[in-house]
């Protein structure tokens, strides 16, 4: 990205956009999918305040995640060679989020087409997804069997309950 010169006004060329696109992949908060191509190029530092128009500076939030970074509720900072995206949160703790697309420099995909990219993200995130209603289905299940478990424990001690009724002390 050094070659690539900062732009002169607050919008980044064609080829600025698709670069960030093709490093970020995805929205930049973990866990968001929505794909880069959909999402905003936020400025890190703000363009207002002197921020550059420059790949250094832009990372691609959901409209969603632009809006709290908006509202100072996500707050981040960003590694201008990886792309790495440092979060922090308000209580203190923080997390890290790589580059994930076809441009990011810690792939070694660059002759997936994002095409490709955008198919293998989904395949993740269908199998992640898939894993976690696995998940869900045997806490279900193993909640339905503690529930009959004390209804039974339950029914167990009203049948002795009512046998001490016939106690007359």
């Amino acid at each position: 990205t050094e070659e690539i010169k900062e732009a002169d006004g607050y919008q980044p060329g064609i080829i600025m956009r698709k670069l960030v696109e093709g490093r970020d992949g995805t929205c930049r908060v973990g866990g968001c999918g929505e794909p880069a191509f959909l999402s905003q190029l936020d400025h890190r530092h703000n363009w207002a305040e002197g921020g550059p128009t420059h790949p250094k500076n832009l990372a691609c939030l959901c409209q969603s995640h632009h809006n709290m970074k908006t509202d100072g509720t996500l707050k981040y900072l960003l590694d201008p060679y990886s792309g790495d995206v440092i979060w922090l949160f308000e209580d203190g703790t923080w997390t890290i989020t790589e580059a994930d697309g076809p441009l990011a420099p810690k792939q070694k995909r660059w002759a997936q087409t994002v095409a490709q990219h955008i198919t293998a993200t989904r395949k993740r995130i269908r199998e992640e997804a898939q894993y976690l209603k696995q998940e869900l289905d045997d806490y279900a299940q193993q909640q339905a069997q503690a529930q009959a478990q004390a209804e039974a424990e339950d029914a167990d001690n009203t049948d002795t309950d009512a046998s001490t009724d016939d106690i007359p002390f």
